[in-house]
């Protein structure tokens, strides 16, 4: 059987135990604009495995400019004791912006706090990317990337001028290869990397130094967008999540696949509890 394309991304969920407080950060902060908004459907809780979230108020929320992956932020139980970028599961959503320092600038003092300030991508040859990473107003971790020129074998977004969407949904993996394979076995990715390099995220998470290297691997997925896949330390732990909720930070993501294929369940689980959500372009 031909394995489905996968992509683009759709929508990236966000646990927030403050709704209106998140709407804010996402339109003040980002310029992001409310795109859809209502109640959690049971059949959706259910198919997350999370029926505690039936009836839970959501806000989607994205950018003018209608490129790359929105966010939806639906209201729930953050565990005091969660941290970003510590434990297993979807890690992150990385969004592009045209000048990450002016961003950084911006965002002082804002809902999204900054963890790591701009710099060049480290590991590479020549500067195409460079980034910063802060946790958003409910502790999740958004990356922010300014594209600088090409970089194959990826496939990369050029920004619009304004704040876009979401192009790439990270991972932190227990085992980097049983979650990747657990993609490429059921849909047709293309792999385009497998490095070690100093990811200073997880390296100031962990209190770990700052050189210490970490393996990293992407899979790219249609409409210029790629899922990283991040193998995280031995400290790394399981996500605090309160049962029958979705975990906190980023609780799933909604990727697109072909209208013709045939979609038994609406959420697929993956190593470490990812929710992959299927959405027909």
């Amino acid at each position: 059987m031909t394995k489905p394309d996968l992509g683009p991304i759709k929508l990236v969920t966000v646990v927030t135990s403050d709704l209106a407080h998140s709407v804010r950060g996402y339109r003040d902060c980002l310029g992001y604009q409310v795109q859809d908004e209502g109640t959690v459907t049971a059949e959706l809780a259910s198919a997350w495995h999370a029926p505690r979230c039936a009836g839970a108020a959501y806000v989607v929320v994205g950018p003018a400019s209608g490129i790359g992956g929105s966010v939806r932020l639906v209201e729930g139980p953050v565990p005091a004791d969660y941290r970003p970028a510590r434990t297993f599961g979807w890690a992150a959503l990385e969004i592009c912006v045209p000048d990450v320092d002016a961003l950084a600038r911006r965002l002082e003092g804002s809902a999204f706090r900054t963890l790591i300030p701009p710099a060049p991508l480290a590991g590479l040859t020549r500067p195409a990317l460079r980034a910063m990473q802060s946790a958003g107003p409910s502790g999740e971790l958004v990356y922010f990337t300014e594209i600088l020129g090409d970089l194959p074998p990826f496939d990369l977004p050029r920004c619009s001028g304004d704040i876009d969407g979401v192009f790439i949904a990270v991972v932190a993996a227990s085992r980097l290869e049983t979650t990747r394979g657990w993609f490429e076995r059921r849909f047709a990715v293309e792999r385009a990397s497998d490095r070690h390099v100093a990811v200073q995220v997880i390296n100031h998470a962990f209190e770990l130094p700052r050189d210490t290297p970490h393996r990293i691997s992407s899979l790219k997925l249609l409409g210029r967008t790629a899922i990283e896949h991040d193998q995280y330390p031995e400290q790394a732990t399981v996500r605090p999540t309160v049962p029958g909720h979705l975990p906190p930070g980023v609780g799933s993501v909604s990727l697109g696949v072909a209208s013709t294929y045939s979609i038994d369940q609406s959420v697929l689980i993956g190593p470490d509890g990812l929710r992959v959500e299927l959405v027909r372009r």
